[in-house]
């Protein structure tokens, strides 16, 4: 190639033809900077054999200029179809080459987001087994907090039925007219004993129990089972419960899930008591629940210390709590909104004043408590 343009001149077309074919091949199989520099390296003869030419050092034959052959025009026309052709494959190895970076950058997103999902569903799996863990700890917790009222509460019913079981016993052997309606006193002083312990002891396997089999309730039932758990908590500080429930309304859902949400809300007014010195002060607590359009509505209002805003803003927080680590576990509000959210797809609202008091109101559509009926 250097002896064609240096005998030829540096203008002749075969040898700017081959010296492009060379420079294509050299940027083709050579890295980029060997190509770049090899490159220059030929520009730069061509440059020192043109300014000799041009200084009469070397004088060319120029008759190519003046006579052009049918054989020059082959040997062009062939060296410029050889410089397409690199050119082609090499742009079509160059779309080959793009076309599978695209298809491994899709693979690669597909595998990404399959992995964030695998992640996202391990790692929701992962905190239901936790949620689930920790609402072991709080269900144990909330039972050992309640044993002693529940237990306090069950000593009197049982020393009353022993008494009247043994005093029936004593006049069942000769008793006549009048003793005999003694001893129908005594037999129903025994049986509401009797009934009163079945109450506590049904509010206490509801307070441990797990089953989720949806039966026909009462909710009016599950209200007075509630009350009668926490009754001792109410006697202690001195404080009533006044419901206003249809005692007809009957519903269709987990019995025990909706104890367990009247029973936090209701423990968490009970509490909010502890702090008024006065009993003329404290006012009952509210609890209401009616049907209201397509929604059941249910309403704990007490007159306790209230909630600060800063605080109400964090009250679904796992494990946030402003009271004392004996009186809570900063999780019972955060089961309340999982169960209602969840499972009786409602919605739960908090309203608060700080020394006023506490509004909880819960909507449950009825189409959940009532479509398999």
């Amino acid at each position: 190639m250097v002896w064609l343009v240096a005998s030829s001149g540096f203008d002749v077309p075969q040898g700017l033809l081959v010296s492009a074919l060379v420079i294509c091949l050299i940027n083709i199989l050579l890295p980029s900077k060997q190509g770049g520099f090899w490159s220059l390296f030929i520009i730069g003869i061509y440059g020192l054999i043109a300014a000799l030419q041009l200084d009469g050092v070397i004088n060319p034959r120029r008759d190519w200029q003046t006579t052009l052959q049918f054989g020059d025009a082959i040997t062009y026309a062939g060296t410029l179809a050889l410089i397409i052709a690199v050119a082609w494959l090499f742009n079509r190895e160059i779309e080959v080459a793009f076309r599978r970076a695209l298809k491994s950058e899709s693979d690669l997103k597909e595998e990404r987001d399959q992995l964030e999902v695998r992640v996202e569903e391990r790692t929701a799996q992962l905190k239901r087994v936790q949620f689930e863990q920790v609402l072991q700890v709080h269900r144990f917790a909330d039972v050992g907090r309640h044993t002693s009222g529940l237990l306090h509460d069950m000593v009197n019913p049982l020393t009353g039925l022993m008494l009247h079981v043994e005093e029936l016993y004593a006049k069942s052997k000769d008793a006549k007219g009048p003793e005999l309606h003694a001893v129908s006193e005594s037999a129903k002083e025994a049986l509401e004993a009797s009934h009163k312990l079945e109450q506590f002891l049904t509010a206490a396997r509801k307070q441990i129990r797990q089953e989720e089999v949806s039966s026909d309730f009462f909710p009016a039932i599950e209200i007075q089972h509630v009350i009668a758990s926490l009754s001792y908590r109410l006697r202690f500080l001195k404080v009533s419960v006044e419901c206003d429930v249809d005692s007809k309304l009957m519903l269709h859902g987990s019995a025990v899930k909706f104890y367990k949400v009247l029973q936090n809300l209701l423990s968490n007014a009970i509490d909010s008591y502890e702090d008024i010195v006065n009993d003329k002060d404290k006012k009952p607590i509210l609890v209401r629940f009616k049907k209201s359009g397509s929604m059941f509505v249910l309403e704990i209002k007490d007159f306790g210390g209230g909630i600060d805003q800063k605080d109400l803003e964090k009250i679904f927080q796992p494990f946030y709590t402003t009271k004392t680590d004996d009186k809570g576990t900063g999780i019972g509000l955060t089961i309340v909104r999982d169960i209602i959210q969840r499972d009786m797809k409602g919605e739960i609202d908090i309203s608060s004043i700080l020394d006023k008091g506490t509004t909880v109101t819960i909507k449950l559509p009825i189409n959940v408590f009532l479509k398999n009926r």
